[in-house]
């Protein structure tokens, strides 16, 4: 995703005809979480056409809170219906365990197609990171910032059975190195 595929927050609240409190429920109703790069908040070209769908469907009379097209749930193929690569912000278990009790489950279990979309994740972030350790890229702060979720902090982090160790400066960033985590 280039910079062209970003909209910041700011801009697209400025844009519309909603107040502020307005807009963010209508982030929430559509399932959007806005990307976090260097403490700012932007919205992709998908983010913003789910909300004309969702804008659509409310003035057809459709109940927001009963949208059918939020994103981040399953598609028809078993992956998220948003489909962006847009990694979790924390490993797979605590994902799962986070979702099951903001449903209000307490027992921890977790619906079939969230164990599935977090897999697919998985099977598409996995052999990228592992081409980038082969092939040596070092990668700027926000590129990682969007694989692993978090903004890495320090001499290094480990996610999804990788380090990521700071190798020198990118620009205004820090290049991050990839690496197999040892075990």
């Amino acid at each position: 995703m280039s910079e062209i595929d970003r909209l910041p927050i700011g801009d697209a609240l400025a844009s519309s005809a909603l107040s502020r409190s307005a807009f963010y429920r209508r982030l929430t109703q559509a399932g959007i979480v806005p990307l976090k790069i260097s403490g700012r908040s932007f919205l992709t070209g998908e983010h913003l056409q789910a909300l004309t769908r969702l804008e659509s469907w409310i003035d057809k009379g459709g109940d927001p809170e009963q949208w059918p097209g939020k994103l981040g749930e399953v598609g028809s193929a078993g992956a998220p219906a948003g489909g962006a690569l847009a990694p979790s912000s924390a490993p797979l278990p605590m994902v799962l365990s986070q979702a099951a009790m903001a449903d209000g489950d307490p027992e921890g279990s977790v619906p079939n197609e969230l164990v599935l979309a977090e897999l697919d994740l998985l099977e598409r972030l996995l052999p990228f990171l592992a081409k980038a350790s082969e092939q040596g890229w070092l990668l700027p702060t926000s590129t990682v910032e969007l694989l692993i979720g978090a903004r890495p902090r320090g001499a290094g982090v480990d996610r999804y059975g990788y380090r990521f160790t700071a190798a020198g400066a990118h620009g205004r960033e820090i290049a991050w190195a990839i690496s197999r985590a040892s075990q």
